[in-house]
């Protein structure tokens, strides 16, 4: 057989102002890098072995997700988790889950339910259990990943992917006051889950309602961010 001569073409490599940028993206939701930090083209540059022009780029791509600000004369610095962001985050969250979970849910397939049933009688089996997946972002491939996964709508993931990345990191850093009433908001997780597989929507989506409130009450409980400071503080 011989040899074709034509070559492939050639694999898209990242770009390195991308990878920097996700790079950065993960160490600041992880809380490697909290609110207030400051971030120099210089000090970047030299811990990731680059110029400064991808690092600039890198930058601008996190200032345009939030995750940093850019002040002039005064350079750029991780932005602050304020209780409003994170109360924002859920409910565009909850809100684009809402339509996945009522359209996926007369779609589910046999393989389907096997993996939500599979989250139920383990990652929502008990408290413990839950807040070490909610820490470990495992919840969301296990549980909402298979609505939007069947749902399939490429412009709510578009819209989901610019959306998650914020609630990881606000969720990291106000999860504390949702921890007092996880094992409700499992219970209501483990009803959602038995009404989808019994083909009941609406009554999924009714369990996505409350359990929505309920983490927008304990949310409201405190109104200031760790991270803010009162005039003259």
């Amino acid at each position: 057989m011989p040899i074709p001569t034509r070559q492939a073409p050639p694999v898209a490599r990242p770009r390195i102002a991308d990878e920097i940028a996700q790079m950065l993206e993960e160490m600041i939701i992880s809380g490697a890098l909290p609110p207030g930090t400051p971030l120099t083209d210089e000090g970047l540059a030299e811990r990731f072995g680059a110029s400064r022009t991808p690092v600039r780029e890198a930058l601008n791509l996190l200032s345009a997700q939030g995750f940093v600000i850019t002040v002039p004369q005064r350079g750029t610095t991780v932005s602050p988790v304020e209780p409003t962001l994170f109360r924002d985050a859920i409910q565009v969250y909850h809100s684009l889950f809402a339509l996945a979970l009522a359209e996926a849910t007369p779609l589910l397939t046999v393989e389907d339910a096997k993996r939500l049933t599979r989250t139920r009688d383990t990652h929502l089996a008990n408290v413990e259990a839950g807040q070490a997946s909610l820490r470990h972002n495992d919840i969301s491939d296990a549980f909402y990943g298979v609505y939007f996964d069947r749902y399939n709508n490429r412009v709510l993931d578009q819209i989901r992917a610019r959306v998650s990345p914020q609630l990881r990191r606000a969720f990291i850093v106000f999860g504390g006051r949702i921890e007092a009433c996880a094992a409700e908001s499992q219970t209501i997780f483990r009803e959602l889950i038995d009404a989808s597989l019994r083909g009941d929507a609406d009554a999924a989506v009714e369990a996505l309602e409350r359990h929505t409130a309920l983490i927008l009450t304990a949310l409201a409980v405190e109104e200031t961010s760790p991270t803010h400071h009162t005039e003259g503080s």
